[in-house]
C-alpha cells in the first residue's frame, strides 16, 4: 500500500517477483504456501495491516529469525538503507509491538516515515511456523 515497512536485512533470504514465483504457490488448507528447497507460509501483510494489494508489482520476500522461516507478500521493494530505530510514541501503548509487530519508526532516505517490522512476530502471525527442516 502507500506505507513504506523497513526489515532487518540479516532476516531476508531471497526476494522473489509476484509473476515469478506464481507456479511455486499453492494454497492448502486456505493458507498460501510457497515452494523453495521447502515448503513456507505466505502472510500477506495487505491483508494483515487492512491494505489493498499493490497489482503487479507484488513481492514475495523469503525471511528467516531464529531458525524459522516464511514468505512476505508485499508491495514493491525499493532497496536497502541505513536506518536508525525511533522508538514508537509511548501514547501507542504497552502492548502495540506484540499486537503489531511494529517495533520502531524511521526516516527513510526519500524522507518518508518507515514502519520498521519485527520479522519473528510476522512468521509468527502465517499460524504455521516452518522449521529450517522443514517441520
Amino acid at each position: 500500500g502507500p506505507h513504506t515497512c523497513l526489515l532487518p536485512i540479516r532476516c531476508v533470504l531471497h526476494i522473489y517477483s509476484f509473476s515469478a514465483a506464481k507456479g511455486r504457490l499453492q494454497t492448502i488448507d486456505g493458507h498460501m504456501w510457497l515452494q523453495t528447497e521447502r515448503m513456507l507460509p505466505v502472510l500477506d501483510l495487505f491483508g494483515l495491516y487492512g491494505e489493498k494489494a499493490a497489482g503487479e508489482n507484488q513481492r514475495l520476500i523469503v525471511i528467516q529469525d531464529a531458525g524459522r522461516s516464511a514468505a512476505l507478500l508485499t508491495g514493491p521493494v525499493t532497496g536497502q538503507q541505513t536506518a536508525v530505530e525511533k522508538p514508537l510514541p509511548a501514547l501507542l501503548g504497552r502492548s502495540y509491538r506484540t499486537r503489531t509487530g511494529m517495533i520502531g519508526c524511521t526516516v527513510t532516505e526519500t524522507g518518508k516515515l518507515g514502519i520498521m517490522l519485527n520479522a519473528g512476530w510476522l512468521i509468527r502471525m502465517c499460524g504455521k511456523e516452518t522449521a529450517e527442516d522443514g517441520t
